[in-house]
């Protein structure tokens, strides 16, 4: 903590966050909606989907500064991977955010 590679690593395991943010956070909710708490998931996505692309849009951005972890659990991730997994993510994401109506 309070190092260049404690720095590093946090902001490596950050990056992992928000990649599984989009993916399962967001994305799998849209695709994977559970009946029960559907209508509340879609209007929330729907009401909240400008704030949600800039956001993303943000994190793609950041990704180009990318820099994997020195040790730990990220580091398999190179920042190309990174970046890849991450646009793919968000494009899989915005694509299921457009689907929904107001």
């Amino acid at each position: 903590m309070g190092t260049p590679d404690g720095d590093t690593n946090s902001a490596a395991y950050n990056a992992y966050l928000r990649l599984g943010t989009v993916r399962f956070a967001m994305r799998d909710q849209l695709k994977k909606t559970p009946r029960e708490f559907q209508d509340v998931i879609r209007k929330h996505f729907f009401l909240q989907r400008t704030s949600l692309k800039e956001q993303c849009n943000k994190w793609l951005a950041d990704a180009e500064d990318y820099q994997p972890a020195k040790h730990g659990y990220v580091t398999s991730f190179t920042q190309s991977d990174y970046k890849s997994n991450l646009q793919s993510a968000v494009a899989e994401f915005f694509t299921e955010l457009d689907k929904l109506k107001g």
